[in-house]
């Protein structure tokens, strides 16, 4: 039997997820995840427990992948919205963030919607976007690297590439 189905049949006995994690071997992390989910998609579990192994391990092992890539293309669609909304008086990213998680509760959470919001920003503004940004963060702190950034940022204006 796989691990899998002896989690679902557990917890079909009633079963708390520490115990099964204790009695499997797997971690609690992964079991919550597949309880997730079992939420997330509207399973039964006792429609599971009766699914050929294969069948189930289908859902789940490849679940996940799918789930990732479905997640990051629905934020991808709202990249120009919240380029727009970010020039607006008031608006910053803890708020953008916000009204996404209100309409998407299994998006990214803070910090990865911060991390692909900039990764997008920069993919469309270019080097010059990072050069710059990176000028104005260590100015004033490191004077060394601080001219070292303008040298950078002139040489990219020349067309000159350091390797």
């Amino acid at each position: 039997m796989s691990s899998l189905k002896q989690i679902l049949l557990l917890r079909g006995l009633g079963t708390g997820k520490k115990k099964i994690a204790q009695q499997t071997g797997i971690s609690k992390t992964t079991i919550n995840e597949y309880f997730d989910q079992i939420q997330r998609k509207g399973y039964v579990l006792q429609d599971l427990i009766q699914m050929d192994e294969p069948a189930l391990e289908a859902l789940f092992y490849n679940a996940k992948d799918n789930d990732e890539i479905t997640r990051y293309n629905t934020l991808k669609e709202l990249f120009p919205y919240f380029s727009d909304e970010l020039h607006r008086t008031g608006v910053n990213r803890m708020v953008l963030w916000e009204e996404y998680k209100a309409s998407h509760p299994w998006g990214y959470g803070y910090s990865q919607f911060c991390y692909h919001l900039f990764q997008s920003h920069r993919s469309v503004k270019g080097a010059g976007f990072t050069l710059k940004r990176f000028k104005v963060m260590i100015q004033g702190k490191y004077p060394l690297v601080s001219s070292i950034a303008a040298i950078m940022t002139a040489d990219q204006a020349m067309g000159i590439i350091h390797l």
